[in-house]
């Protein structure tokens, strides 16, 4: 291991090695077998000891990338009102003051910052992945896409609403806007909504206990459509600089929509509209996936 000739010599095949490959030409074969004979010399001369303990501080040093997508869901929750002029009308409105706020909560957490009611409840994995608020378990995210996804329970005419009053931004510190995304419709990238749904705040017709809305769209949900960003963000662990991503909806101005009740008779069908927040029809659930590289320590069962 002292021998001077040898040190120079796998310096000297250390170097043909990297040549070779700067050049994409395959390393000589003769640098090969003397960096090998160098490698086998050391791992025959240092003791076991060192040998693990230059292995561990190596191991610890690596890193695992791979695929993740975190999760959170926000709702615009309407208040339903009866209207004083006419009983049998009930009006529907929100004004939202505060923007609702993906990933501001973890699993069991309120998610009030996000619209929710308290009477909802605690989130579990319905709503989110987040094990705790903003903390992405020690990891760098490194976000590339975002996806919304409708919640199957939403009202459809508040929906179409909602999409057309509502813009979304990006914060890293939970205060300062980071990047403007624009509105609902841009996101997925291909956009829009597609198909149809029930809605029970649009009167239905007299042989109907409720109406069909159908949406336009310029895309294929089916696709996996995301908005794929323009540069990617980077989602830094907790106690970091950049370690407070949200994903913010603000609705630009107030919204208001209404609904009549009927009794049923011959021929025509009752409709009683939803009257207390929470009720279905009452409400705009989003979940907004994030299409993101997961960079983190090497775990210690690997």
């Amino acid at each position: 291991m002292a021998n001077p000739n040898f040190a120079n010599m796998a310096a000297r095949a250390a170097a043909q090695i990297a040549q070779a490959k700067a050049a994409g030409l395959p390393p000589p074969r003769r640098a090969l077998l003397v960096q090998r004979t160098m490698l086998d010399a050391i791992q025959k001369n240092v003791s076991p000891g060192v040998v693990s303990t230059i292995s561990r501080n190596a191991l610890a040093r690596q890193s695992i990338r791979k695929h993740k997508s975190y999760y959170s869901a926000v709702r615009f929750q309407f208040t339903p009102t009866p209207n004083q002029a006419n009983p049998n009308q009930i009006d529907y409105r929100l004004t939202m003051n505060q923007p609702l706020r993906a990933f501001s909560y973890g699993l069991g957490d309120s998610m009030e910052t996000a619209g929710f009611i308290k009477d909802f409840g605690q989130a579990t994995e319905a709503e989110t992945n987040l094990i705790a608020k903003g903390d992405t378990n020690g990891a760098t995210v490194n976000i590339t896409g975002i996806s919304l996804y409708l919640g199957e329970t939403s009202d459809a005419r508040l929906t179409q609403l909602i999409w057309a009053n509502t813009w979304v931004d990006c914060t890293l510190n939970g205060v300062d806007r980071y990047v403007l995304i624009g509105r609902m419709g841009r996101i997925p990238a291909a956009g829009g909504l597609y198909g149809s749904g029930a809605s029970m705040v649009q009167t239905p017709t007299a042989s109907a206990r409720n109406s069909m809305v159908s949406s336009l769209t310029n895309g294929m949900p089916q696709m996996n459509n995301y908005l794929r960003l323009g540069e990617k963000i980077r989602w830094n662990p907790l106690s970091r600089e950049d370690s407070k991503f949200q994903v913010r909806f603000q609705v630009a101005r107030p919204i208001a929509a209404q609904a009549i009740a009927r009794p049923g008779a011959t021929g025509i069908e009752p409709f009683d509209p939803p009257t207390k927040s929470g009720q279905e029809g009452t409400y705009v659930d989003v979940l907004v996936y994030l299409q993101c590289e997961e960079i983190a320590p090497r775990s210690k069962q690997h």
